[in-house]
């Protein structure tokens, strides 16, 4: 494994209810069919994924913002989710296939989640 810089979206949606299984799974799906390069689940209240620029990132962030918006603005249940949104150079762990291996680092990760967190209603 190897780690290197890079330019990176980051998307992150923030729950303060939490998610549980009514919720959770469609949130998650979103985040698969968007084909993130790296996605986690922080707690529960927070999803957080990662796109690298490189890898036409910047049209499936806009993907993933556009359909979380949609539950957003259509389920009760999303109703009072945060979107947040950040670009930026990580500090990325790659597998030796170019991967993203594990978890991102840099302070544009705590920009996102501040958004996210703004943008609750």
């Amino acid at each position: 494994m190897r780690a290197k810089k890079e330019e990176c979206y980051i998307v992150c949606v923030s729950n303060p209810d939490g998610f549980i299984e009514t919720n959770y799974f469609q949130i998650r799906d979103l985040f698969v069919d968007a084909k993130t390069d790296y996605w986690e689940y922080l707690n529960p209240h927070t999803f957080i994924a990662f796109f690298l620029q490189r890898k036409d990132g910047h049209n499936r962030v806009n993907y993933l913002i556009s359909k979380i918006e949609d539950l957003k603005n259509n389920s009760p249940i999303h109703a009072n989710i945060g979107i947040g949104s950040s670009v930026g150079k990580l500090i990325i762990p790659f597998s030796l296939l170019g991967k993203i291996k594990g978890k991102p680092i840099g302070t544009e990760i705590d920009n996102a989640i501040k958004i996210a967190k703004q943008n609750i209603k």
